[in-house]
């Protein structure tokens, strides 16, 4: 989960997000939405490139803290990336947030193995890590 940061701080990925990043940035699958938020926040994608748009209509369901969708609409509310309205009127969820509870630790976007992803041309790792 936090390789994808370092290598994004480390520059091995370009700025500008390709045409292909900004269809996946519509995805629906809450981990992939906040590492991008994620990068989004630290600066690493160009300003205005990371099409929010799909992730933001998911958060502003007023269901969506009883679907799938959950953790993306709390966690990005928590920290800040995203604004979930529905949080302040469910007593479970508007109590968790009061209480500063995060299931996203901003603090372990750490490499994980550093040297094992520089190892091989392309960032590729050998068979033995898989």
């Amino acid at each position: 989960m936090t390789t994808l940061l370092s290598l994004l701080e480390k520059g091995y990925f370009p700025r500008e997000l390709p045409p292909t990043f900004k269809t996946n940035a519509s995805m629906e699958d809450n981990v992939v939405a906040l590492l991008a938020l994620h990068a989004d926040a630290l600066g690493l994608f160009s300003p205005g490139s990371l099409d929010v748009g799909g992730w933001t209509t998911l958060t502003n369901d007023p269901d969506v803290l009883k679907s799938e969708h959950w953790l993306l609409a709390y966690e990005a509310n928590q920290q800040g990336w995203i604004a979930c309205p529905a949080i302040a009127s469910n007593l479970v969820f508007s109590a968790m947030s009061g209480a500063g509870i995060s299931f996203y630790d901003l603090t372990e976007a750490k490499p994980q193995f550093p040297l094992a992803g520089r190892g091989l041309l392309g960032g590729l790792l050998p068979d033995y890590y898989a």
